[in-house]
């Protein structure tokens, strides 16, 4: 994550990089999932105990299940039916659309955007 985005973030982390609250604003939430993805290697098969290892170091408001859930849902991570398995997946592409109104932009009319 660059650092611009990063400093975006910053109102919710500690110190030492972990997220403090989770954001209620989807923008935020986001960059807060962009962020914790980078904990996880591509190529590379957890179990879900390491994976709430992972997220345990990077929050300190332990709700694990919270940011598994939301990594999976917003397809940072893949896992099995059975949640024997997680893996990362390649960053979702991001919704233009989306992106302009989290920046607080209008939104374009039916067909132009």
């Amino acid at each position: 994550m660059d650092a611009s985005r990063c400093h975006d973030l910053r109102t919710h982390l500690d110190s030492s990089g972990r997220l403090v609250r989770w954001p209620s604003r989807r923008r935020l939430k986001n960059l807060a999932l962009s962020y914790l993805a980078g904990e996880f290697e591509l190529g590379r098969d957890y179990t879900e105990r390491q994976v709430n290892e992972i997220l345990l170091a990077r929050h300190t408001f332990e709700d694990v299940a919270l940011l598994r859930r939301e990594l999976f849902e917003a397809g940072f991570l893949g896992r099995e039916r059975d949640c024997s398995r997680y893996w990362r997946t390649a960053p979702p592409p991001e919704n233009p659309a989306e992106s302009r109104l989290a920046a607080g932009e209008e939104p374009s009319p039916p067909g132009q955007g």
